[in-house]
């Protein structure tokens, strides 16, 4: 639905294929460290090594990365 207010674009947006591939590589790695990284955590928190708070403390950090 259109109003006066709507604009559309057509956007041409080129990407180099290897380097795209190479870059999602490179956050699925990223990914997969800081859910290994989060499960230890919930780990030490099951073995009571750490607390809740600093559980959640510790989530948080991880998911300003």
């Amino acid at each position: 639905m259109k109003n006066e207010n709507t604009v559309e674009k057509v956007l041409e947006i080129k990407v180099r294929y290897d380097d795209a591939i190479r870059n999602i590589a490179k956050y699925r790695a990223a990914i997969d460290d800081l859910k290994k990284e989060e499960a230890e955590y919930k780990k030490a928190l099951k073995d009571k090594k750490i607390s809740q708070e600093e559980y959640n403390a510790k989530l948080v950090e991880t998911e300003k990365r």
